[in-house]
């Protein structure tokens, strides 16, 4: 994309409605994917927020959006591995990553420091020029997926190869998946999105406007 091209996506305003369908997409997910299966709403709500990297150079634009929307699909990554229901990451990316499952025991490989280095440097050469902060958002998205399943009960290898499971919460903490942990993350994830929205790109005076209340 050229420079006057890309000057002239960032002047053109959201379309309307965007901020409504960004928050009910996760909301959807919260109340529609049953109770016993990975929350993959709550690795999105979580890696979303990586978005709030742009704030860091000061100046927020259109492609905030896009980065968090980006950030969401990231911190859905780390499963590809998986082949359950709960992977949501395959019907997103419509069975693309087919071949990756099984390829490595679950929350082993794609989990750990190794596979969040790869992914970054992996971005950091083919995407940084479309934007400088890209391969932090997409390294951050993905890094959110197994700091959260480092709260439940199995644990994650996060030093692969080594075989051991490390946890991140004491034992009297740790969490089932689809317990209270996930609905504490899941709730912080969707205020940290609604938040950031409304302080960059709403004022309260349009609040019912957006929402159509």
């Amino acid at each position: 994309m050229r420079d006057y091209e890309r000057s002239y996506f960032l002047a053109q305003p959201l379309p309307q409605g965007t901020h409504r369908v960004i928050v009910g997409f996760f909301v959807w997910g919260r109340f529609t994917v049953h109770f016993r299966h990975m929350k993959w709403y709550t690795h999105a709500a979580v890696g979303a927020n990586a978005v709030w990297l742009v704030t860091l150079r000061g100046v927020v634009d259109q492609t905030a959006i896009l980065l968090m929307i980006v950030g969401a699909l990231a911190s859905l990554l780390p499963d590809v591995d998986a082949a359950g229901k709960g992977a949501k990451i395959h019907y997103i990316a419509y069975g693309v990553f087919g071949m990756l499952k099984n390829t490595f025991r679950h929350r082993s490989f794609f989990h750990s420091l190794l596979a969040i280095g790869i992914v970054f440097i992996l971005s950091y050469i083919f995407l940084s020029r479309s934007h400088s902060l890209l391969p932090w958002i997409i390294a951050l998205g993905y890094a959110s997926h197994p700091l959260i399943d480092g709260l439940n009960l199995s644990g994650v290898r996060y030093v692969y190869p080594l075989k051991t499971y490390f946890h991140l919460a004491p034992s009297w903490l740790r969490s089932p998946v689809g317990g209270i942990a996930d609905s504490l993350l899941f709730a912080l994830g969707v205020s940290g999105i609604i938040f950031f929205i409304f302080s960059h790109y709403s004022t309260w005076t349009n609040f019912a406007t957006v929402f159509a209340i």
